[in-house]
């Protein structure tokens, strides 16, 4: 594509594969992720190559000559310029202000702005213009200087104008099971992102029609990672019946959000592929040691539900277990500002007036649930 449509226009190839691409993502005849994947790793290679290739014409002469109205171009292009752009781009659009800020002081330069200005400063030079050789050290200033002044300014100013998730406090929950579609909701209705994944479409429906954020497909496959919106979300809940998946899926999670937040259910008892997840393999134990997905769906299948308690002076957590006899199995905590705290095995449970506990309790019936 890039070579017959540069032999048609000059210099339009790179128009012609960026249009190819957007159709290739949209078509749904032929899968093109093994593309994707090819593509991700040989960009790695050729544009590290391509800035090396770049540079090296650079001469430190023509750097020298250009560097202070090199600089003033790049104070124009961030103060004046993008500003200006945006502002009137997005003149009747539904951004917030602070987005609209945001999106003035975001434009960093890169490959294709060097590569076209290479391009660009060949031509001229051999059209006769001798100036020319100097758009391509003026360009790697716009590079240099737009990126370092974007990237280290970024965080400061999302946080400024409060477009940034200051404190994450959502759940990826791996494993559709009855109980933790409850749970995904009862979260979701509490205010906290969460997505819900699991490889059986059957068990995923309910959560989508329930208006719960899911993603149809296996956790540990290569490209759920980028497929899945990950937006707030900081904690992985592995808790298919599988233990090797939910072990897997922490390896696999823990460098996105930090071993310490990584979370499976716990084998039954002392079982032999208890023994066998190594400490440095499995993540934290969820609720309790005897929160197994057996243990748990057997306390489902006999009635229990997931429900959230706030507690009080009059109603705290010692009234709590008494109103339900004790049987109760603590899950998550929500203090008073809104902070999420997953319960893990070992931890000693001891909820306060003003915070809410979530629970998987017989909330009907409860003593002849229990038989």
């Amino acid at each position: 594509a890039f070579t017959a449509s540069n032999a048609v226009q000059e210099e339009s190839g790179l128009l012609a594969v960026t249009v190819m691409g957007i159709a290739l993502a949209n078509q749904k005849k032929v899968d093109v992720k093994h593309i994707v994947e090819f593509k991700e790793n040989l960009r790695v290679l050729l544009i590290s190559g391509l800035f090396m290739l770049l540079a090296a014409r650079l001469k430190l002469e023509d750097l020298a000559r250009v560097w202070m109205p090199g600089v003033g171009f790049v104070l124009v292009l961030v103060f004046i310029a993008r500003p200006l752009s945006v502002w009137i781009s997005t003149a009747r659009s539904d951004l917030k202000r602070g987005e609209r800020i945001f999106l003035m002081w975001m434009a960093p330069r890169g490959i294709v702005a060097a590569a076209i200005a290479s391009v660009f400063a060949l031509k001229l030079e051999h059209a006769g213009f001798e100036q020319a050789r100097l758009l391509v050290p003026i360009t790697f200033i716009v590079v240099i200087g737009t990126v370092a002044i974007y990237g280290l300014a970024a965080p400061i100013a999302a946080r400024r104008l409060k477009i940034a998730e200051p404190n994450p406090q959502g759940l990826l929950i791996v494993g559709a099971s009855r109980w933790s579609r409850e749970l995904a909701a009862l979260l979701r209705d509490k205010g906290f992102p969460v997505v819900l994944v699991d490889s059986n479409r059957d068990s995923i429906a309910p959560a989508r029609m329930a208006g719960i954020s899911t993603w149809t497909g296996s956790i540990l496959a290569e490209h759920a990672i980028k497929e899945i919106e990950l937006g707030g979300i900081d904690r992985l809940l592995a808790v298919t019946p599988n233990d090797w998946v939910n072990a897997l899926a922490v390896q696999r999670y823990k460098s996105i959000f930090g071993t310490a937040r990584c979370y499976q259910l716990p084998p039954r008892g002392d079982s032999p592929q208890k023994k066998a997840l190594h400490k440095h393999l499995h993540g934290r134990w969820l609720f309790s040691e005897n929160s197994s997905y057996g243990v748990l769906e057997g306390r489902v299948a006999r009635g229990a539900t997931v429900k959230a308690t706030k507690l009080s002076e009059e109603f705290d957590y010692a009234a709590f277990r008494a109103h339900y006899s004790g049987d109760v199995a603590p899950m998550f905590l929500i203090s008073a500002d809104n902070k999420l705290t997953v319960i893990v095995a070992g931890d000693k449970v001891e909820p306060k007036a003003g915070q809410t506990l979530i629970s998987l309790v017989f909330e009907e019936n409860k003593e002849q649930a229990r038989v």
